[in-house]
C-alpha cells in the first residue's frame, strides 16, 4: 500500500507529534458529536417550546446508548483494517472495508426499522414523562431514520483512523453538524 499524505506512519519520525497530530482531530470529533444533539436543544429552545427541549433531552440516553454501540462495533473494523495495513496486505483491506461498509448499511437499515417502530416503547421504559412522550418519540423516529448514515459514518471514520487518517472524519463530521444546524 502506497502511503497518502492524510496517513500518518506511527512508527518513524517525531512520535509526540504525531500522536498530536493524530489526537486533536479525534478530540474535536468527540466534542463535535457531543454538540450534534445540543445544536438540535439550542435551535429548538430558539424556536419550539419548553415541551420540545425537554422532549429531546429525554432521547439523550437511548441516543448515547446507540452511538457509543455503533461506536464499539466499528472497533473491530478498526482492529482488522489496522492489521491488513501494517501487513501491507491491500486485499485484505478491500475486503474490511467492503465488509464494514454492506455491514453498516445493512444493519443501520434493521435497527432504523425496529428503532422507528420501538420508539415510544423505549421511551416508556426509560420514564419519559407522559407530557412529552410524544414529542420525544417523534424525534427519536427521526433520529431512527438517519441511524443508517450514522453507521456507514461510524464504520467509515473508524476505518479511516485505522490508517492514520483522523482529519478526514473530522471535516465529514463538521460538515454533517453544520448541515444538521442549517436543516
Amino acid at each position: 500500500m502506497e502511503k497518502r499524505k492524510y496517513e500518518i506512519n506511527m512508527i518513524e519520525g517525531n512520535l509526540f507529534k504525531k500522536i498530536l497530530i493524530f489526537s486533536i482531530p479525534l478530540i474535536l470529533s468527540g466534542i463535535l458529536q457531543l454538540l450534534y444533539n445540543a445544536a438540535d436543544l439550542i435551535v429548538c429552545n430558539q424556536f419550539g417550546s419548553g415541551h420540545s427541549t425537554a422532549a429531546i433531552s429525554s432521547t439523550y440516553p437511548i441516543i448515547n446508548l446507540i452511538v457509543n454501540f455503533f461506536m464499539g462495533l466499528s472497533v473491530g473494523a478498526n482492529v482488522l483494517m489496522s492489521r491488513y495495513f501494517g501487513a501491507n496486505d491491500e486485499e485484505g483491506g478491500k475486503r474490511v472495508t467492503y465488509t464494514s461498509m454492506v455491514f453498516s448499511l445493512f444493519f443501520g437499515i434493521i435497527v432504523a426499522i425496529f428503532g422507528y417502530f420501538m420508539s415510544k416503547s423505549f421511551l416508556i421504559w426509560t420514564g419519559t414523562p407522559d407530557d412529552v412522550i410524544d414529542l420525544s418519540s417523534t424525534y427519536m423516529k427521526i433520529y431512527f431514520i438517519g441511524v443508517p448514515f450514522t453507521m456507514i459514518y461510524n464504520f467509515g471514520a473508524s476505518l479511516l483512523r485505522s490508517i492514520g487518517d483522523t482529519r478526514r472524519p473530522f471535516i465529514f463530521l463538521a460538515i454533517s453538524g453544520l448541515i444538521n444546524v442549517l436543516l
